[in-house]
C-alpha cells in the first residue's frame, strides 16, 4: 500500500512537471534565486583529471544522496565496504578497501579500522567491536573528490588504491550577492523509513559572517527485498528479515568568519557528527529460538555510537607576494570515537528471570495469594501405605508440598506452578527477608522439617526469642523419632535497608535411646518461592576506540609566468599528532526486581570487570581493559606540486611529498587500561635469561620440572618495557607525473604515473595475543605498503559533452598479510630479517609484508548534451559509465606462494543516465539504469578454504572443494527515476523512485561481508538459509522538500 501511495505521488509530481513545460516554453528566461555552492567545475571536460571525479553539492542534491552509500551509487570503480550492523566502513577502489583508501574531511584523516588480520579473525566476527570508519553528513558538503589510484601527494598515508576527500561548506558559498540566507530541507525515504530535517543559516554584517547547518536524521534498518514477508520470529544465522534498528544521526556545522580586508580572512568553527544505531541483534548466532509457550530468554541488544568533533581555526591571506598568491594556515583538533555496546538481556514482563505464572505474591500479613488474590495456605500432604510382612515392618511414605486454597479448589505444586517448595533454592536460612517487602512485624509461613516430616509453621519475624517447632515422626520402618527445630530471628542493617535472617538448630533422637544428635546450622527450613531468580540480569560489554588528532596545515599557492610558460605552484606542509587507544569495560546489573529476589549477601567482594552471578547481591565495578596498547603517532610532511602549461597543446604536472611518521607506545602500568598478560612481550626486556625446558641437563622432567616452572615464573616477573625502544619510524616519499596533450580542439590525451603508501597501523605492529593453542606475534619490523599506478586516458569533447576511455594498472608492493610463522614446540626460532623472533612454545601467526598484488582495468566515462548534436533538444543529456577490472594477490597456502583473486573488486558495472533539465530549471528528471554482471567464482577468494576442505565442511549442500567464495552476487539491472519540480523559484520538490522493476538482487559488497565463522553477519552454511537478509531493498522511494529565502 505504501509503494502504491508513493507511485501515485510520483505520477503527480511528474505530471506537474509536464504541465509546467508549457510555461517553460513561453518564459524560459525566468531568473531563479538559486544557491551557489562554489567548488571545482565537475562538468567541464577540460578540467577533468585522470582518475578523478569531483561531485559538487548540487550533484549530491540532484542524486538525493543521503549517506555514504548514496555518494558513490552512480559511480563505477568505487563502492562502499559493508560491515554488518555497523553499516558502511570506507570504500573499495582498485582492489583494496578500508584503510587502503584514504578518507579525509577538510584535510583531516578519519578513523582507521583495526586492520590487523589477527585482530579481525579473533574479535571482529563476534560483533563486540565497532571496527568501521566513521561517516559524514552529506548536507554539510561543498564537494567530494574521488581519486582512483595511488594518491598520497594529497592524502598521505593510506591512499594506496585511492582517496575520498570531503570539503565542507562555507558562508561565502551562500552569500556571494546577498547578506543572509536561510534554507529548510526535509525528506523521507521508504527504504529505511528515514525522516530528516536540515536547517541552513548564513549571514554577514560588515567584516563578520556566520554559517550554521543543523541536520537530524531518524530512521531504521535498511529493508531487504521481501522485508514484510519474512517471519520476524526467526533468529540466529537463519534469519531472513533485516534486524530491527533505530538509527539517529545528528550533525552541526558552525563557522564564524572575520574578514577585516579583501585579502585577509579568519575562520573558526566546529564540525560535529553523531551516528547512534540502537537495535535488536536477532541474527546473532547464539540467539535462542523463542517458544510461544515459554517465557522469553535473554536476547542481544546493541547500542553503537560513532562521533566526530573537529574544532578548527583557519587564517587566509590573498596578498600577492614573491612567495605566494594565497596562503592558508589551519589549526585543527579532531576527536573520533567508535563504540560497540552489546547487552544480553530480556525486556518486558514475559521474561524467564521473573517468571511467576501463578502470580504468587504476599498480603500485608505475609500470607500467600495467587494472581486472582485467592488466599493460599501451606500444605504437606503425606500418604502412607503399609507394606509390612510376616518378618518385617515397612511402610511406603510419599508426600507433596503445595500452596492450596482453603476450599481445595486451587492447588499449586512444584510440578505445575514453577514454585520451589524444598531443595537448595528454597532454604529459608539462606534467604534474607527484606523489611521493605515483607512485614517484619508479622510472621512468615514456612515449611519446617524435611521431606515427609515437614509441616507448615509460622515464624515471628518481630521476635528475637528462640521459637520451638516439634516435628516428631515415624520413618519407613515404623521407628519413632523425637525431633525439634529451634529458630531464632536476627535483625541486619545494611545500607538503608533492614533485613530479617533466621537461624535454625535441630535436635534429633530415636525414641528409647539417649543418643541425641544436634545440628547447629540446620538448613531444613523452606520458604515457597517462584523458581525464577526474581530480577533481570543485564550482561553488557562496551568497547571504545578513540582517536584524537591535533594538526597544523600550512598551504601556499603561487602562479608564475616564465617565458610564456605558466606555472601554478602548490606547496606546504603539515604537523600532526594522533593518539589512538581502546577502552573495554564489561559487567552486569540487575533490574525489574521482584519480591522473591534475594538481595542480601553477608560478604560481597565486588566483581572487577567480571560478570557477577548475582549482580543484585554483588554489583560489578567495571574496570578498564584493552586489547591494544595506546600509541601516539607523530607525522610531519611537506609537499610541492606544479602545473606547467607549456602552450595550448601541452600541460605537464608533477608533485613530490615527503612524510615522516613515528609511533610511540604510551602504555603506563597502573595508569593505562589493563592489557592481557604478555601483550607487550615483543617490546619487553628481561633481567634474567629465559629458561628452556628442552635443556634436559638442567630440567630433567622437561616442561613439568619444578625447577623449570619456578624459573619460568622468575622470568615472567622480570619483564620491563625496554626504555631504549622508541617506537617505529617511517620515512616515505610520494610523487606523481602527469601530462595533458591537446593536439586538436576536440581531443585530449592524458597520462599519469603516481606512487602511494600506507604505514602499518599500531595494531598491525604491536598486536600480541596468547590463546591456549596459538599465539599472535607482533612484528615491529613491518615496512610500509607501496602502490604505483599507471593510467592513460583519451577524451573526445565538444563544449560540455565528452567521452573518456582510460586504462590503468596499479601494483602493490609489501602488501600486509596474516601469516603462519611457527610450529608447536619447535626448538628452532624463526629469524627471518622481516619477521620477529618467535617463541617456540606455541603455533604462531603474525602480520608480514607480502611481495606483490596487481590490479588492471579499463573505464569509460561520458556525458553527451543532445543540444550539441541537435539544437532543438536543449536540456536533454545522456551518459554512460563503465568499469572492468581484474586483480590478484600473492598468498601462502600450505607453505606455497600462489596468486589468488582480490575480493575488493566489483564485477563489471555499467551505468546509463538519460536526463532532462528545463532551460529555466523549473523541472527536470534523471533516469539511471545500472547493470552489474554476476560475480564469477574464479574471481573470488576464500582464505579458509583449505581448513574447510579438510574439515569436510558443507556449504550450499556441497563439500568445499576450491578457493572460491561461498556467496556470490548475481547479475542484475536496476532502474531509478529522480525528478524535481520548482513551482516557485525558492521551492523545490524532489521525488526519486528506486529499483522501479522491484528486482531482487544482492550486490558483491554485501555478499562478501558474510562471515564463515563468528556470531554475526552469518548465514547457515549448509544451505545458505539467511542469505535473503543481505539482499538490497526492493522498489523504494525518496521525497525531498526544500525552501530557501
Amino acid at each position: 500500500m505504501n509503494k502504491l501511495r508513493f507511485s501515485m505521488v510520483a505520477l503527480l509530481v511528474l505530471g506537474f512537471g509536464v504541465n509546467l513545460h508549457a510555461t517553460d516554453i513561453s518564459s524560459n528566461q525566468v531568473e531563479l534565486d538559486s544557491v551557489t555552492v562554489t567548488g571545482e567545475s565537475e562538468n567541464d571536460p577540460t578540467q577533468k583529471k585522470v582518475g578523478e571525479r569531483v561531485k559538487s553539492a548540487k550533484t549530491l542534491t540532484k542524486e538525493q544522496a543521503q549517506d555514504t552509500r548514496d555518494l558513490v551509487k552512480y559511480e563505477t570503480g568505487v563502492s562502499v565496504v559493508e560491515n554488518g550492523r555497523f553499516g558502511a566502513s570506507g570504500y573499495s577502489i582498485r582492489g583494496v578497501d578500508e584503510n587502503r583508501v584514504a578518507i579525509t574531511i577538510d584535510g583531516l584523516h578519519q578513523a582507521e579500522t583495526l586492520s590487523s588480520q589477527g585482530f579481525k579473525e579473533l574479535f571482529e566476527g563476534y560483533g563486540n567491536f565497532n571496527n568501521s570508519r566513521n561517516g559524514v553528513e552529506v548536507e554539510t558538503l561543498k564537494q567530494v573528490r574521488i581519486t582512483k589510484g595511488a594518491d598520497s601527494i594529497k592524502a598521505g598515508s593510506g591512499a594506496l588504491g585511492g582517496s575520498v576527500m570531503f570539503e565542507t561548506k562555507d558562508a561565502r558559498d551562500y552569500l556571494l550577492d546577498k547578506d543572509y540566507f536561510y534554507g529548510f530541507k526535509t525528506g523521507y525515504s521508504t527504504a529505511n523509513s528515514q525522516k530528516y530535517t536540515s536547517h541552513t543559516l548564513a549571514a554577514k554584517h560588515k567584516w563578520f559572517d556566520i554559517l550554521f547547518i543543523q541536520t537530524d536524521r531518524k530512521g531504521h534498518e535498511l529493508k531487504n527485498y521481501g522485508y514484510d514477508e519474512y517471519d520476524d520470529s526467526v533468529v540466529a544465522a537463519e534469519r531472513e528479515k533485516a534486524d530491527p534498528y533505530t538509527i539517529k544521526k545528528e550533525s552541526n556545522l558552525l563557522k564564524f568568519g572575520f574578514s577585516p580586508s579583501d585579502t585577509t580572512r579568519v575562520t573558526a568553527g566546529l564540525d560535529y557528527y553523531k551516528d547512534n544505531p540502537k537495535g535488536h541483534d536477532y541474527s546473532y548466532n547464539l540467539s535462542l529460538t523463542p517458544d510461544a509457550n515459554e517465557p522469553i530468554r535473554k536476547q542481544r541488544y546493541t547500542d553503537d555510537l560513532s562521533t566526530r568533533k573537529n574544532y578548527f581555526v583557519t587564517f587566509e591571506n590573498f596578498n600577492e607576494t614573491p612567495f605566494w598568491d594565497s596562503a592558508k594556515l589551519t589549526l585543527s583538533h579532531q576527536k573520533l570515537k567508535t563504540r560497540a555496546r552489546t547487552e544480553e538481556k530480556c525486556l518486558g514482563n514475559n521474561c524467564w528471570e521473573i517468571d511467576n505464572p501463578v502470580g504468587l505474591h504476599l498480603d500485608e500479613n505475609n500470607n500467600y495469594l495467587d494472581k486472582d488474590n485467592t488466599p493460599l495456605e501451606l500444605r504437606n500432604d503425606v500418604t502412607i501405605i503399609d507394606k509390612s510382612g510376616n518378618n518385617f515392618s515397612y511402610q511406603e511414605i510419599s508426600y507433596e508440598n503445595s500452596l492450596s486454597s482453603k476450599d481445595g479448589s486451587k492447588k499449586y505444586t512444584g510440578g505445575n506452578s514453577k514454585i520451589h517448595f524444598d531443595g537448595n533454592n528454597a532454604v529459608a536460612t539462606n534467604f534474607a527477608f527484606d523489611c521493605s517487602i515483607f512485614n517484619c512485624n508479622k510472621s512468615v509461613n514456612l515449611f519446617i522439617g524435611n521431606n515427609y516430616e515437614s509441616k507448615p509453621g509460622k515464624v515471628n519475624l518481630s521476635s528475637s526469642e528462640i521459637q520451638e517447632f516439634n516435628r516428631d515422626y515415624e520413618n519407613e520402618f515404623k521407628e519413632k523419632y523425637k525431633q525439634a527445630y529451634y529458630i531464632q530471628v536476627e535483625t541486619i542493617k545494611k545500607g538503608n535497608k533492614t533485613y530479617k535472617k533466621i537461624k535454625s538448630r535441630k535436635e534429633h533422637k530415636k525414641e528409647g535411646t539417649e543418643n541425641k544428635i544436634t545440628d547447629d546450622n540446620n538448613n531444613e527450613i523452606f520458604i515457597p518461592l517462584p523458581t525464577s531468580p526474581g530480577f533481570l540480569n543485564n550482561q553488557w560489554r562496551q568497547r571504545d576506540l578513540d582517536n584524537e588528532t591535533k594538526q597544523v596545515n600550512l598551504d601556499f599557492e603561487k602562479s608564475i609566468d616564465t617565458k610564456n610558460i605558466d606555472h601554478f605552484l602548490s606547496y606546504g606542509g603539515l604537523y600532526s599528532t594522533n593518539k589512538k587507544s581502546m577502552t573495554n569495560i564489561e559487567g552486569n546489573n540487575a533490574s525489574n526486581i521482584q519480591w522473591w529476589a534475594n538481595s542480601y549477601v553477608e560478604n560481597c567482594q565486588p566483581n572487577v570487570n567480571k560478570t557477577s552471578p548475582n549482580p543484585l547481591q554483588c554489583p560489578t565495578i567495571p574496570k578498564e581493559e584493552s586489547f591494544l596498547v595506546p600509541t601516539t603517532k607523530t607525522q610531519k610532511a611537506f609537499y610541492v606540486s606544479d602545473d606547467i602549461k607549456i602552450n595550448d597543446f601541452i600541460t605537464l604536472k608533477g608533485g613530490f611529498r615527503k612524510d615522516f611518521v613515528k609511533y610511540k607506545i604510551d602504555y603506563e602500568d597502573g595508569k593505562s587500561p589493563e592489557i592481557p598478560n604478555g601483550f607487550l612481550d615483543g617490546l619487553y626486556k628481561h633481567d634474567v635469561e629465559k629458561p628452556k625446558y628442552t635443556d634436559k641437563t638442567k630440567y630433567p622432567q622437561g616442561e613439568n620440572d619444578p625447577q623449570y616452572i619456578a624459573d619460568r615464573e622468575k622470568f615472567k616477573k622480570s619483564t620491563r618495557l625496554d626504555n631504549k625502544y622508541k617506537g617505529n619510524i617511517f620515512n616515505q616519499t610520494s610523487h606523481f607525473i602527469a601530462a595533458d596533450l591537446d593536439p586538436v580542439d576536440f581531443l585530449r590525451l592524458q597520462a599519469k604515473y603516481s606512487k602511494g603508501f600506507r604505514v602499518p597501523t599500531p595494531d598491525e605492529l604491536y598486536f600480541n595475543f596468547d590463546f591456549p593453542d596459538f599465539k599472535i606475534v607482533p612484528n615491529t619490523k613491518l615496512k610500509p605498503e607501496i602502490s604505483k599506478t599507471k593510467e592513460v586516458a583519451l577524451t573526445l569533447y565538444n563544449n560540455l559533452s565528452f567521452i573518456t576511455i582510460s586504462g590503468f594498472e596499479t601494483k602493490y608492493k609489501d602488501f600486509l598479510d596474516f601469516r603462519y610463522v611457527g610450529r608447536v614446540r619447535t626448538s628452532k626460532a624463526i629469524t627471518d630479517d622481516d619477521e620477529a623472533i618467535l617463541s617456540t612454545d606455541q603455533i604462531g601467526y603474525q602480520n608480514v609484508n607480502r611481495a606483490f598484488a596487481k590490479v588492471t582495468g579499463i573505464e569509460i566515462d561520458s556525458k553527451i548534451n543532445l543540444k550539441d548534436i541537435k539544437d532543438d533538444l536543449p536540456g536533454f543529456y545522456f551518459g554512460v559509465k563503465y568499469t572492468r577490472q581484474k586483480g590478484e594477490i600473492l598468498v601462502t597456502e600450505e607453505g606455497k606462494d600462489v596468486f589468488r583473486p582480490m575480493n575488493a573488486i566489483q564485477p563489471n558495472k555499467f551505468i546509463y543516465n538519460l536526463g532532462y533539465s528545463a532551460p529555466n530549471d523549473k523541472f527536470g528528471a534523471d533516469l539511471f539504469i545500472t547493470h552489474v554482471n554476476a560475480k564469477n567464482p574464479k574471481d573470488t577468494y576464500n582464505m579458509f578454504w583449505i581448513a574447510e576442505k579438510k574439515g569436510k565442511v558443507i556449504v550450499n549442500g556441497q563439500p568445499v572443494q576450491d578457493s572460491s567464495a561461498h556467496w556470490l552476487s548475481n547479475k542484475y539491472t536496476t532502474i531509478d527515476l529522480i525528478s524535481y519540480v520548482r513551482p516557485r523559484k525558492n521551492i523545490t520538490f524532489r521525488l526519486g523512485a528506486y529499483n522501479l522493476t522491484d528486482k531482487k538482487y544482492i550486490n558483491w559488497e554485501s555478499a562478501r561481508s558474510i562471515r564463515s565463522f563468528g556470531t554475526t553477519n552469518r548465514v547457515r552454511k549448509s544451505d545458505s538459509l539467511g542469505l535473503n537478509r543481505f539482499n538490497a531493498p526492493g522498489r523504494n522511494f525518496k521525497l525531498d522538500f526544500e525552501i530557501t529565502f
